[in-house]
Order: structure tokens, then C-alpha cells, then sequence
């Protein structure tokens, strides 16, 4: 991945937010210019906020750029934009908590993206040939829609997805149509945590204390198992249910999945293994 990209700028910002995301932090938006090397970088927040987290979230932003090396320039800012104001997004979303009503553009969130004008006769045709498999992924054998390349933003035509059964209703989740190694074989570990940071914005609540993520090339097995504390609604729950499976279709139809959601109340901690693709900050 070339570094002075989104992509990496994305997995630069990732990293550095570990254990810095408040319940007050709604947005970090990010954008590079090639030409200049300039990097882009706006945190929005809303109500009163300690001097301290502030300094936080300008260590964020400073861990972050160093990464990109010495000629990256930063134009950046922390402001506060109190909800329900809607966040300018004149970038990409590095990071962004889930809201009562969205407050940025649905095309910023760069989800799969389902275009089969009739759900409930794809859906009574894939039973009769794969018995109704939810949570797997499955060839419908026609276009059913596009999966994103998530280092490049390309569309990509699929047959491939996952039934994903909520509280009320089915959906599909399209998914990576190719092979494992067409996602570059070194690197899928930083493409999972790509598709993890992607799946994630918009759905991060102040009960969800984390996000670990692994990946096996032998087994071409990705682990990912998210951990919150406290009383968690079903509708929650389906929406981290969401993200796995959402991080899983980007790795497309050769790899497995090992997943979890687990109640890990503070301050408990988990045994870790892999990488954080999110991790809150616990209080003290």
C-alpha cells in the first residue's frame, strides 16, 4: 500500500485513535493533496470537553501524520459542531459514532452496495438451492450488486453475498467476488482492518469497548470479535452483527470466519489476540 494514500492515512488514523475515542467525539474527517503533501484533518465534537482530551485528540492527529513521513504537511483542526449540526465531510471518515439521525451523506459510508430490484425472489431462489443459508457467503449466480475495494474505491460487479437475517426483515450483503490473493497476499490483514474501520462508521456506541481483528493466510481464516460492557439492545447487537459480516464480504467468498460478540463489562479485558480495529477510551 503506498503511503501517501487514504488507505493508509485511514489505518495511520486507526491506529492512533486506539484507546482515544470519547462518547463526545462524533467525526474525524480526513483528505490528502499528493501534490502538496498536505494532509487534511478535522475532528468534530460535541458539548463540553477537558482541555486534556483535547490535547488527546491533537496527539491523534500528530501520531497519525508522522507516519506519513517528514514532508507531510497538517491543516488541521478540533472543533466543536454540536449534534444534530451536520459534519462537513469534505474527505473521507476516518472514524464516526453512531447518531439518533445520520448527520453525513449516505455515500460516505461506501457500504456494499445491494442492486437486485426483487430481494424476496432472489431469496426464494437461493433456497431452493442453498437451503437458505444465512451467514454464509454464497454464489446467487447473477448479479446481485457491488462490493467496494476498499484501498481503491472501485465497484466491483458481484454474484457473491451474505444473508444477513435482522429482527424484522432480511437483507444481502454483497461481497469480493475474486480470490484472497487478488487483495495483494501481504497485506489482507491491513485490507480486514480497512473493511473493520469502514463497517464500523456510523455504528460505534459508548457501550462498545472494542474490535480485535486477525487473519490466517494458511487457513485463510479472519477472526473478528467485538466486546462492549453493560445492557446492549438488539438492535445493537445487529448492527456490530452488521459489521462483521459486512468486513467478512470485502474478503470475499475463499475465507472463513471465526466471530463473536461478547458482554465484557469494564474493567475487564479480553483475551487478545490480533489487532485492535477499535478501542474506546475506558474511563479511570
Amino acid at each position: 500500500m503506498e503511503t501517501f494514500s487514504i488507505g493508509y492515512v485511514i489505518l495511520s488514523y486507526q491506529r492512533a485513535l486506539l484507546d482515544a475515542v470519547t462518547p463526545e467525539l462524533r467525526a474525524v474527517v480526513v483528505d490528502i493533496d499528493k501534490d502538496t503533501k498536505i494532509l487534511y484533518s478535522r475532528f468534530y465534537y460535541d458539548g463540553d470537553v477537558p482541555e486534556e482530551t483535547i490535547d488527546l485528540w491533537s496527539c491523534v492527529e500528530t501520531e497519525a501524520s508522522a507516519s506519513l513521513g517528514p514532508d507531510c504537511r497538517v491543516d488541521g483542526n478540533i472543533e466543536r459542531l454540536d449534534y444534530p449540526q451536520k459534519i462537513p465531510c469534505h474527505g473521507h471518515l476516518a472514524y464516526l459514532r453512531k447518531e439518533e439521525n445520520l448527520c453525513v451523506d449516505n455515500s460516505q459510508l461506501k457500504t456494499p452496495i445491494f442492486t437486485y430490484k426483487d430481494l424476496k425472489q432472489l431469496l426464494k431462489k437461493s433456497k431452493q438451492k442453498h437451503q437458505q443459508k444465512y451467514q454464509e457467503i454464497i454464489n446467487f449466480e447473477e448479479f446481485i450488486g457491488y462490493s467496494i475495494n476498499r484501498e481503491t474505491g472501485e465497484k466491483i460487479k458481484t454474484s457473491w453475498g451474505i444473508i444477513h437475517q435482522l429482527k424484522d426483515k432480511m437483507h444481502i450483503i454483497p461481497a469480493f467476488p475474486g480470490r484472497i490473493k487478488d487483495l495483494r497476499d501481504k497485506y489482507v490483514i491491513a485490507y480486514a482492518l480497512l473493511s473493520a474501520q469502514n463497517a464500523l462508521l456510523g455504528r460505534v456506541t459508548p457501550e462498545l469497548r472494542s474490535v480485535v481483528v486477525d487473519f490466517c493466510e494458511e487457513k485463510k481464516l479472519l477472526y473478528i470479535h467485538m466486546y462492549y460492557d453493560g445492557k446492549s439492545s438488539k438492535e445493537h447487537l445487529d448492527m456490530w452483527e452488521s459489521v462483521i459480516l459486512e468486513t467478512w464480504a470485502d474478503l470475499g467468498h475463499e475465507c472463513l470466519i471465526d466471530k463473536g460478540i461478547k458482554r465484557l463489562d469494564f474493567p475487564k479485558e479480553e483475551l487478545f489476540r490480533g489487532r485492535y480495529a477499535y478501542l474506546r477510551k475506558e474511563r479511570t
